[in-house]
């Protein structure tokens, strides 16, 4: 958090990545202040299916997010996950596809709603594989449920 107005600093850390030599960072649009380092962050529209589009709560978001450009005067949007951060220790909860709400248990509710906004989304994906049923599959087990997608350029 203390870097994220530091933009030496958010570029010495992306650079220190050694795979790509980005020249200078920018300023993430989603904040009130400058920011180089933004958290939780969505876009301007909601493309996920998802009832509220609210920054924070209620939506898929990225959990960190760098706005910066190479030597090839590219930009790119690099987005950061910190999944050591969460657990997924209980087992018979694994399967989000068949998730239940509290107050209806055995429906699978949450999960019939789970891949009612995000199936249709893997199949239109040009970077995820395509299933006929995609209940019970890798796309709805932990860490998996958050859908990565590879970062890419502006320009590209």
């Amino acid at each position: 958090m203390f870097l994220r107005q530091k933009p030496t600093e958010v570029l010495s850390l992306i650079n220190g990545l050694g795979q790509i030599e980005f020249t200078k960072v920018l300023p993430v649009a989603c904040d009130a202040d400058i920011s180089y380092i933004a958290f939780e962050v969505i876009s301007d529209n909601s493309y996920l299916n998802e009832p509220e589009h609210i920054r924070g709560s209620y939506c898929i978001s990225i959990d960190a997010l760098i706005y910066a450009e190479d030597i090839n005067n590219e930009k790119w949007i690099i987005p950061i996950e910190w999944k050591y951060t969460e657990a997924y220790n209980d087992s018979s909860k694994d399967d989000k596809s068949l998730e239940d709400y509290e107050w209806r248990k055995g429906e699978h509710g949450k999960g019939k709603e789970r891949m009612r906004r995000y199936n249709g989304l893997i199949t239109k994906s040009q970077q995820l594989k395509s299933l006929e049923n995609y209940e019970s599959s890798a796309y709805y087990f932990e860490p998996f449920t958050n859908l990565c997608v590879k970062p890419y350029g502006q320009n590209k």
